[in-house]
């Protein structure tokens, strides 16, 4: 079972490192991706990777934006990391099987990417594809999903407080 293939538990350490390598990757990945985009012709310039951030940027900073926010970050933080990291890894792991998680990390980061359709852009698809490889390894490492929920929290909280420094 994945819980007898994790790691130590310790949540800070393995948090501040999954945040610090694979969320400058991450972002590196869907930049690139979406400058050759741009290159080919195939998307306008736009330094928002997601649709709910668009719409942020386009409206005034109200009540109801607020509380979009708080859905965003702690809302989707915890409810995507429960479903992705703490029910489909899982399950991916007891049904693959094998002496590494690997190919359900790959698994659940492909379905993770997936449910963004629509959502985003394929460049920052690919980069959410990275992230999530991040967020399953914090899951794998740590035994639990409280890492990559903070991390989750932190990284859209991140990209909301770039989408608000853009709209002062």
């Amino acid at each position: 079972s994945l819980r007898k293939r994790c790691g130590s538990r310790n949540i800070a350490g393995v948090a501040v490192t999954a945040f610090i390598v694979f969320v400058p990757m991450a972002l590196a990945v869907a930049g690139i991706l979406q400058g050759i985009c741009i290159l080919l012709g195939i998307e306008t310039q736009s330094f928002l990777g997601h649709e709910t951030l668009r719409q942020l940027a386009s409206g005034p900073w109200t009540m109801s934006a607020w509380i979009v926010v708080i859905c965003v970050t702690i809302g989707a933080g915890i409810f995507e990391e429960v479903l992705y990291r703490g029910l489909i890894l899982p399950t991916f792991a007891a049904v693959i099987g094998g002496k590494s998680a690997w190919g359900a990390i790959i698994a659940t980061s492909i379905m993770f990417a997936i449910m963004h359709i629509g959502a985003a852009p394929l460049w920052a698809l690919v980069g959410l594809f990275v992230l999530s490889i991040g967020l399953c390894w914090a899951r794998v490492k740590s035994g639990g999903v409280l890492a990559p929920i903070v991390i989750h929290i932190v990284f859209n909280t991140m990209n909301i407080a770039f989408v608000y420094s853009t709209t002062l």
